[in-house]
């Protein structure tokens, strides 16, 4: 069983409906994984991301950043997609 078959089953099991379209995934093998710290810092930039998209000032957005050290897990696309003021700049 791949790794998808294997994430879709668990998916199915608990009732989480699935895009059976979508393509496969790495195998664990190939898959680089990531530390508890490094996903709470991308946690920290999507959140800024996503914070600026419902109306939260940009400068807020920057300071959360620098504050954290959040801006090495941001995209600057994904904080320009929320503000039609382009080009950000840091």
């Amino acid at each position: 069983m791949t790794r998808k078959e294997k994430s879709e089953a668990t998916l199915n099991k608990f009732g989480v409906p699935i895009n059976s379209n979508l393509p496969n995934i790495e195998s664990s093998e190939e898959a680089n994984f990531r530390s508890s710290g490094e996903i709470a810092r991308r946690a920290e930039a999507l959140l800024a991301v996503s914070a600026v998209a419902k109306g939260f000032d940009r400068k807020w957005a920057i300071e959360f950043l620098d504050s954290g050290g959040g801006w090495e897990y941001a995209t600057l696309e994904g904080l320009c997609c929320t503000n039609p003021e382009l080009p950000f700049q840091h």
